[in-house]
Formats: structure tokens, sequence, C-alpha cells
């Protein structure tokens, strides 16, 4: 049985795979480091390091359970309501680009930082339900992941908000 920290072998084994199909593609799409992270259920992303949202601000995760594979941009400045306000203006300045270039399948999820013990970080959740280890093969699932973050980090690079960046701290 496996642990509850290194978790399921089929969500570690589908992980290595896409792992191995995005990072170079994400790579050469400008994101600045794609790292499948030892003993935990996620690949993670960095932003270029130019970009004001890059490093101590926020990341990116990527994860997979049986029946569902998750883009996750996590913002964590601090403080839960800068975090939330950042989110709430990329909601605002993104939100429409974002549902019609994302394939049809995602689904966006703005703050899902639902409580406030959540210490400093808010979200937004790109989802594919029905997209997780059980029931996409790695190469269904590198597309999709490839398609959400290249969509995502063209809006990011777009004329991001002045209060985004402030309140990122750039």
């Amino acid at each position: 049985m496996a642990s509850r920290r290194t978790g399921s072998p089929d969500r570690h084994a589908f992980l290595t795979a896409l792992a191995t199909r995005v990072e170079e593609p994400l790579l050469t799409a400008g994101y600045k480091q794609v790292r499948l992270r030892e003993g935990r259920p996620h690949l993670r992303l960095w932003l270029p390091m130019d970009h004001p949202l890059a490093g101590r601000t926020s990341y990116i995760s990527l994860r997979a359970k049986g029946g569902e594979l998750a883009f996750r941009h996590i913002i964590r400045t601090g403080s839960l309501d800068d975090s939330w306000r950042i989110v709430e203006r990329l909601r605002q300045a993104y939100a429409e680009r974002l549902a019609e270039a994302l394939p049809d399948e995602a689904q966006v999820i703005w703050h899902t930082a639902d409580d406030r013990a959540n210490a400093a970080n808010d979200q937004v959740r790109i989802v594919h339900t029905g997209g997780g280890y059980d029931d996409l093969d790695p190469d269904d699932a590198a597309q999709w992941v490839l398609a959400v973050c290249r969509v995502w980090l063209e809006l990011l690079s777009d004329g991001l908000p002045d209060e985004i960046r402030t309140l990122a701290g750039g």
C-alpha cells in the first residue's frame, strides 16, 4: 500500500510520464522551470524570472487525481487580502479571454482559498474533470496541460494590470 506522502503508484507513474512529455515544450514556451516534486503528487512550474508574479509571489502546480487533472496558480503574497485581490484582478482582466482560449473540457475556478485560515494563499484552478490518471493517457493529458499552460502564460505576458504589479511587489 502506498504511503499518504508519496501517493498512488499510478499517480506517480502518470506524473512522471506527463513531466517527460511537457518539460521541454513548457521551457520553450517561456516557463523558467518544470519539476516533478519527489514524494509529492504534483509537478511544479515557475514563471519567467522577469515576470512580476515570479519567484516567491506565486507558483504553478499540476496535480492529478484518478478522475481529475488540475492546473493551479497559487498566489501567496504574505497577505490573504492581497492574494485575493491579485486573483480578482486576474479574473477581471482575463476571465473572458481565458474562457475563449482554453480547451473545451477546461473549467476555471477563481478564488479557491475559501477559508481565511489558509494563511496568505489564493489561487486560480483550471480543471479537467475526467482527465486524471484513471481517464487519460499521458499523451492526451500532456496536450491538455500544454494548451492550458501556454494560454495562461500568454495572458499573463500581455499587459498585466498595474495593481497586480503593485500587490506583487514589482
